[in-house]
């Protein structure tokens, strides 16, 4: 940004649009600087763009992966810098909320009413936020290419036109993905619907005309031969489907999880090698069932392509027909072989084979390269978010179905050509033999998921929050008091994978083991997207951490406004960063709080309404007061709300860790990436 800077405050050209070069931080705090800039700032009414730089890894190309809302304009413009990369995949992935991260862009859209761009390098994922993250690791190549772009997208930006009546222009989303990193493909959805139907009904008119070439006539024995034909083609997939769900929980059930973690070239022989073999080896079965009298191999090669292409027709339509953007995976495979099988056809070239097979390997080369480049990008960003999506979620599955979609998408071009082959049980067995060897790896050394290596590190992640707890009743009394070590786990082998380094490990509980009587089992959650590992995460017990500033909470005020209205005030106060939570008795209705004017509630706990508050400050401490109106039931004689406040210390002045908590971390191997913190934490009843 700096250098970007430097070479535009020498240009000699003049400017229609001002340039805010924005450098904040508090990413880490939710996000507070961004918010406070495009809600505050005297500059913020004037933003109309935001180019948002993240980085998700440490190198390789910057990849835009958000754009919009709507505003086609945005991408044409993107479209036009030196090295264009981006996928409306990854859009489509980040905005359904499948990757835990969040980013400033998307409070400049939802807090500003602002349009733009969102970008992230992502190649070597695992540095990212941890002791290996650092300037040094990013290659100087990469710095070039995001500056040459940033440079390039703000001269094509600064003096547009569309800038200055955001409102009139159209509000299209759009499809958008590079190839190779050399261009960049855009059309609206429109085009990219009438595209998708265009293609599905060229399918279905190149099939007919295959079918009919081939002899094949609407009568109940060839009907019937193309229906075995298509059950051969989808009972494979459902195959594949079934081998990778029962692979992924048999890997996890034998604790031997996210062995390609280290070496992603794994999956090759774990997932990919038997998903192509299932697929190959329905259709060497159902080739003894379903070829037609007097028909060639060649011609009942032909009639397995064309099913084929019928089949992942109708994924195609569905997805069109529920905007769904990535359907450009499926349409481009198609079309490239639709059109060159429409040639051979109505050239009448089915019966020469050497020239309609080269013609169909011909076909195939755009789309698989393209398959295969997205294939690598996908797998490079999915495969080191896995170290941190919570270990309540199985990311065998997760990985394997990424990869089954793929294989199976890029694999349905070549499977039915095992007909054309000789011994095609000999390619079978080298599938498996493949896919056993490649089983036996995961049980070696080369499967251990992590590595300590500054060079190439694979580390994995903790969470560590040395936590002094304290609860009171309703009359202020404390009922229960004490401490422990809180490890978030975020991935599935945590924290089994370091009980033969650290010894307190072995007497971690899991949270869901504990009692549910407190709020989230009375543990320090930092946010609420927290909840969804909560019951995965481990509490070990320990002594009192040193806590120099505790937290403390003050009921300041307490007024019945009416019979069913209370109003209470409170003051809320502690270290730099706290987050205070609050559940709602049943039957009791959250009316206002003075926080906002909207009210947005959290997860569900036990059929309670709950809320958070996130508070930090920086160089003047402040208390933060605030207050709340609640609907309660007449008569009401209960309590009406619990309420919890964490206090992390996460500064060093303040981060004094006690002997034992040192040696603690200490032990952990060098492959563990630590995040450890101090906490102080108190729940009461109101």
């Amino acid at each position: 940004m700096l250098e970007v800077l430097r070479v535009l405050s020498r240009s000699a050209d003049d400017f229609e649009h001002d340039i805010i070069f924005l450098f904040n931080g508090a990413e880490e705090s939710f996000l507070q600087a961004s918010h406070g800039f495009i809600t505050q700032h005297n500059w913020a009414g004037n933003c109309k763009v935001v180019i948002n730089l993240e980085a998700a890894g440490a190198g390789g190309k910057i990849i835009l992966f958000q754009t919009g809302p709507g505003q086609p304009w945005l991408v044409h413009k993107f479209s036009k810098v030196p090295h264009p990369a981006g996928q409306v995949t990854g859009e489509e992935i980040f905005q359904n909320n499948l990757i835990p991260s969040d980013t400033d862009f998307r409070v400049f859209r939802d807090f500003g009413g602002v349009v733009g761009y969102d970008m992230a390098f992502v190649r070597s994922g695992y540095r990212y936020h941890t002791k290996y993250d650092g300037f040094d690791n990013i290659p100087l190549g990469s710095f070039q290419h995001v500056g040459d772009n940033v440079l390039s997208l703000i001269k094509n930006l600064v003096n547009t036109t569309e800038i200055d009546n955001l409102e009139s222009q159209d509000q299209t989303k759009v499809v958008y993905y590079d190839f190779f990193g050399l261009f960049m493909i855009v059309y609206t959805i429109n085009v990219a619907t009438l595209l998708n139907y265009s293609t599905a009904l060229l399918c279905l008119i190149v099939a007919f005309r295959c079918f009919f070439t081939l002899g094949l006539r609407l009568n109940k024995e060839d009907l019937l031969y193309i229906l075995i034909t298509k059950m051969g083609i989808i009972v494979g997939w459902l195959l594949a489907i079934g081998f990778t769900v029962i692979l992924g929980i048999l890997l996890d059930y034998l604790g031997y999880t996210m062995s390609w973690y280290r070496n992603p070239w794994i999956i090759l022989g774990l997932y990919v090698v038997p998903i192509w073999g299932l697929c190959c080896g329905v259709i060497i079965i159902a080739n003894k069932y379903s070829f037609k009298e007097n028909n060639s191999i060649a011609a009942h090669t032909q009639v397995q392509l064309s099913c084929v292409r019928l089949i992942w027709c109708v994924p195609l339509v569905i997805g069109t027909f529920f905007n769904i953007r990535a359907s450009h995976i499926i349409q481009i495979p198609l079309v490239f072989n639709s059109l060159v099988f429409a040639v051979i056809h109505f050239s009448k070239l089915q019966y020469s084979v050497r020239t309609w097979q080269f013609l169909h390997l011909i076909s195939t080369l755009i789309p698989v390269c393209y398959l295969m480049y997205t294939s690598v990008i996908l797998m490079t960003f999915v495969i080191p978010i896995t170290g941190r999506f919570g270990s309540n979620k199985n990311p065998e599955l997760f990985v394997g179905f990424a990869t089954l979609i793929l294989s199976v998408l890029i694999s349905s071009l070549f499977v039915p050509l095992i007909t054309l082959v000789r011994s095609p049980l000999k390619v079978f067995y080298g599938f498996l033999i493949t896919f056993l060897a490649f089983f036996g790896l995961v049980f070696t050394p080369l499967g251990f998921p992590y590595s300590g290596d500054f060079s190439s590190p694979a580390p994995q992640r903790f969470w560590i929050q040395h936590t002094g707890r304290a609860f009171y009743n309703i009359n202020g009394t404390v009922y229960k008091q004490d401490a422990g070590y809180f490890i978030v786990n975020l991935d599935r082998n945590s924290p089994r994978s370091v009980e033969n380094f650290v010894e307190d490990v072995k007497k971690a509980q899991s949270v869901n083991t504990l009692s549910d009587s407190e709020l989230f089992y009375g543990m320090p959650i930092l946010h609420p997207r927290a909840i969804e590992v909560l019951s995965k995460s481990s509490w070990i017990s320990a002594e009192q951490p040193i806590i120099q500033e505790d937290v403390q909470l003050i009921i300041q005020n307490k007024e019945n406004i009416s019979p069913t209205l209370v109003m209470l005030n409170f003051s809320a106060s502690g270290p730099t960063h706290m987050t205070i939570y609050f559940a709602l008795q049943l039957g009791v209705a959250l009316k206002n709080i003075s926080l906002s004017s909207e009210i947005k509630e959290g997860p569900k706990w036990k059929n309670q309404t709950t809320y958070f508050i996130n508070y930090a400050w920086g160089i003047e401490k402040r208390p933060l007061n605030f207050s709340m109106h609640l609907q309660v039931p007449q008569n009401w004689k209960h309590s009406i709300l619990d309420i919890a406040v964490l206090g992390r210390y996460v500064h060093e002045v303040n981060n004094v860790k006690t002997p034992h908590f040192k040696q603690f971390l200490e032990e952990f191997p060098d492959w563990a990436d630590l995040t450890p913190f101090l906490a102080s934490f108190k729940m009461w009843k109101f």
